[in-house]
Parts: structure tokens; C-alpha cells; sequence
């Protein structure tokens, strides 16, 4: 979602979303003083991906996008550790694996394959320390981006300024859009739409119902202005 009153996005950010699970031996309780847990294990494991920011020279959250966005610490690349996390079946049953998401979230001027490259080399740091790690991949997708002076970005810029009286801008959406589906066929998309970005995906995500209707409008008005 982006406000609808003075945004609209013409590209957005890659994502990698992976799994990592960590693997050990399964022992009753009472044996913890003689074998590894696996989360003594996992820690430092964890610990080394806070450390470096995803990477092993720790280079990856420090690039920076040259796109507009907002707010502006969002220029710089996200990662998301243990969005999701757990680890045994039982309180009294040393766990014999535990596991943790990442989500990395990067920009355009980032290559998708060498994101991965710096995510498997701590990974593989911790597998020659003798650890047994699996990984999952959850999703990965591709940016893309539009030209701010196609015919489609300029009739839905001029639809949002008639309707809502600002003056809208093109901006980077910090997350993975569907527009890329069209962007990487050379078929331009913008994404556009009701609601705000910081209530998103929460509890308390709401949506004005004048701010539906206005976007219906909006809609209706770009499509005139590109077949007439």
C-alpha cells in the first residue's frame, strides 16, 4: 500500500527470504549437562549474522539506494532476523533442532545473486565449525523499475493531482511488488493504492473508506486519459 494523496512507486526492492535450521541430537533432560543443546549452537550463529549484517564483511547494509523513498533511513537495505523462530517439542527434551527466517530486503543497485553469495558465506562459516545447517528458500524476487516519464506514470500523476489536489511523486517501495511481472517484460507499472505504509501488515491496519473512493476515481480517470 502507499498513500494515496502524494505517492506512487515506479520501483521497489529485491527480496530473499530464507530458513535457516540447525540440526543436533535429541536428549532427555536430564543428559543437557553432556550434550551440546542445540540453541548453544544456534546462538552464535545468530549472533554472527547481527554482527555482520548479513554478510561477512558486513558491507551489505551500508550501500544505500539512489532512488527517492521515504522515510530516507529506508534508502539503506533491510534485514529482518528470526521474523519467525522456535526450536523443540518439548520442556523437558533438549531440542534437536531450532531454526530462524531471514529476510533480506535490498535495493536495485544490489544483484540478487551476489545477496545470496554473502548470505551462504556465514552460513557456510558455521558449517566448517561442524554444525549441520539446512536451508530453505522462501521466496526471491527480482526488482524492477519504470520510467518516471511514461505515458502511463504521467496520466496516473496527473489523475492524482486532479483528484486529491497534491502534487504526487514517484518513489522506491521499500518491499517486493507485483509490478515487476510487467517492469521485467518491458511493460511499464506503477503501484498505486489506498492506505498507509506504517500500519501495513499490522493489527491496526485500517483504510479510509474516502481514500477507496478516491483511488476508484483515479483509476477511472487514468484510464480515460490513455485511451482517449
Amino acid at each position: 500500500m502507499v498513500t494515496p494523496e502524494n505517492l506512487h512507486c515506479n520501483a521497489h526492492e529485491e527480496v530473499l527470504k530464507t530458513r535457516s535450521q540447525t540440526l543436533e541430537k535429541a536428549w532427555q533432560v536430564y543428559r543437557e549437562r553432556f550434550a551440546n543443546g542445540v540453541l548453544e549452537l544456534l546462538t552464535p550463529f545468530f549472533q554472527h549474522f547481527l554482527e555482520t549484517d548479513g554478510g561477512v564483511n558486513g558491507a551489505g547494509l551500508k550501500r544505500k539506494t539512489s532512488l527517492p523513498v521515504s522515510p530516507p533511513r529506508a534508502k539503506q537495505s533491510v534485514l529482518l532476523i528470526g521474523g519467525e523462530s522456535g526450536s523443540g517439542i518439548s520442556f523437558n527434551l533438549v531440542p534437536d533442532r531450532a531454526f530462524f527466517t531471514i529476510d533480506r530486503r535490498f535495493n536495485p543497485e544490489e544483484n540478487l545473486d551476489q545477496v545470496k553469495k554473502e548470505l551462504m558465506e556465514v552460513i557456510n562459516k558455521e558449517k566448517s565449525r561442524g554444525i549441520e545447517i539446512e536451508v530453505e528458500t522462501l521466496q526471491q524476487g527480482e526488482s524492477s523499475l519504470a520510467s518516471t516519464q511514461d505515458k502511463v506514470g504521467l496520466a496516473l500523476k496527473q489523475s492524482i493531482r486532479e483528484v486529491t489536489g497534491k502534487v504526487p511523486r514517484f518513489e522506491l517501495c521499500p518491499g517486493l511488488c507485483e509490478i515487476r511481472f510487467f517492469n521485467n517484460r518491458e511493460i511499464p507499472a506503477y503501484a498505486y493504492g489506498p492506505g498507509r505504509l506504517e500500519v501495513s501488515h499490522g493489527p491496526q491496519e485500517y483504510v479510509k473508506i474516502s481514500d477507496v473512493l478516491n483511488c476508484a476515481m483515479i483509476y477511472a480517470l487514468t484510464a480515460v486519459r490513455l485511451l482517449t
